[in-house]
C-alpha cells in the first residue's frame, strides 16, 4: 500500500493537483485498503500485512475477493498475499 500512496502522491504533485483533488484520491485508496483488509481478515490472514503488499498483490486480492467461486476464494487470496 505504501507504493500505491507514493504513486498517488507523485501523480498529484506532478499534475499540480489542489488539496481537494488529492483528498478525493485518498478516499479511493482508503476504500481499496479497507476492501483488501476485509478480504484478508475473512480468510484468517493478518490484516496488518496490507501495508506490505505490492500493487499486483492488492489487485489480485481485490479480483479474487470479488469472485463468485467461494470454494477456493481464501486459498487464492492466501496464495496471493503470501506470494506463493
Amino acid at each position: 500500500m505504501k507504493r500505491i500512496l507514493t504513486v498517488i502522491a507523485a501523480s498529484a504533485t506532478l499534475a499540480g493537483a489542489t488539496a481537494p483533488a488529492a483528498m478525493a484520491q485518498d478516499a479511493e485508496v482508503t476504500m481499496l485498503t479497507g476492501k483488501v483488509f476485509r478480504a484478508l481478515r475473512t480468510c484468517d490472514i493478518d490484516g496488518n500485512m496490507v501495508d506490505e503488499l505490492t500493487m499486483a498483490q492488492v489487485a489480485g486480492i481485490t479480483i479474487a475477493s470479488d469472485s463468485d467461486d467461494e470454494s477456493e476464494k481464501c486459498q487464492r487470496i492466501r496464495a496471493i498475499a503470501m506470494d506463493e
